[in-house]
């Protein structure tokens, strides 16, 4: 089952990725202590939006390359450079940037400032009417979406960056917004692509909302006790989340989908439980 989720989001040409620690207790060969992660890669047409958790003791890109090999499409993803050895691999690959990675970076100095004004504010202040217009315009088509922010959007980010650029020579290089300022410009080529397609989004938040039950739970259960464990949960998670994404109730899916698969017989028979092509009025009946 989870082989077929992970068709479902790789023969779309939209995805998202997102990473998290977790711990792992018995891990053959690696201390208690030492970070392995929890990867989390989601994508599908509209109506079969899946997510598919993955436990992995490292934080390489080979995971990534692992999972996307022959993907063709964007990638909604945050500015670690596994990405980008990612998208140097294959010409198929192009990513899309997160503005609110950038935003969180600047909102911080902001928090640690008493003014009420300076280059980090600015910065919110653009980021903030970026954001208005894509609340404004999420509910219509994806071309009339695309009009309007190369309408509305892209003098706005053409602005950001004239004053990003401006900015930066007057900016201690290792102070945090000099750092902030950096990493912002760094990112421009891919905080732009969401300017390409009106399916695109010009933030990441899809897997940092995904990714956030599990960082929710890993505070109370603290840690895997095994590899299987690990594993065990990242099938647990991809499940639920995908049943939630379908507002359908987790439990009424794996009551009814575990008395039927024993039985199935062939590929077919399986990929029509999946949440995003059952038939609900099936988890009804008693």
């Amino acid at each position: 089952m989870m082989g077929l989720i992970k068709r479902a989001i790789c023969q779309y040409d939209i995805a998202y990725s997102d990473e998290t620690t977790v711990q792992v207790l018995k891990k053959p060969n690696k201390g208690v202590k030492s970070k392995k992660y929890m990867w989390l890669f989601a994508g599908g047409p509209p109506d079969q939006f899946a997510y598919y958790y993955h436990y992995h003791l490292s934080r390489s890109h080979d995971v990534l390359l692992t999972f996307f090999e022959g993907y063709k499409g964007y990638i909604h993803c945050d500015g670690y450079p596994g990405y980008d050895a990612l998208a140097s691999r294959s010409a198929d690959i192009v990513l899309s940037g997160c503005l609110y990675h950038a935003r969180r970076k600047f909102i911080e100095i902001t928090k640690l400032s008493n003014a009420k004004e300076g280059v980090a504010h600015t910065v919110v202040a653009f980021i903030a009417k970026l954001s208005k217009i894509e609340e404004e315009i999420k509910t219509i088509s994806p071309l009339d979406r695309l009009a309007i922010r190369r309408k509305k959007a892209k003098p706005l980010l053409e602005d950001l960056y004239h004053y990003l650029i401006e900015m930066h020579p007057r900016t201690y290089p290792k102070s945090p917004l000099g750092e902030a300022i950096t990493y912002t410009i760094n990112q421009w080529p891919k905080l732009l692509t969401y300017l390409e397609d009106g399916r695109l989004e010009n933030n990441n938040n899809r897997s940092e909302r995904a990714i956030k039950p599990f960082v929710i739970g890993r505070k109370g259960w603290l840690f895997a006790d095994s590899v299987v464990g690990a594993e065990a949960a990242a099938t647990l998670f991809s499940l639920v989340e995908t049943c939630k994404h379908h507002a359908i109730e987790p439990y009424n899916w794996f009551r009814y989908v575990l008395q039927r698969i024993p039985s199935c017989q062939s590929e077919e028979e399986v990929e029509a439980l999946l949440p995003f092509n059952i038939d609900r009025s099936l988890l009804s009946e008693r």
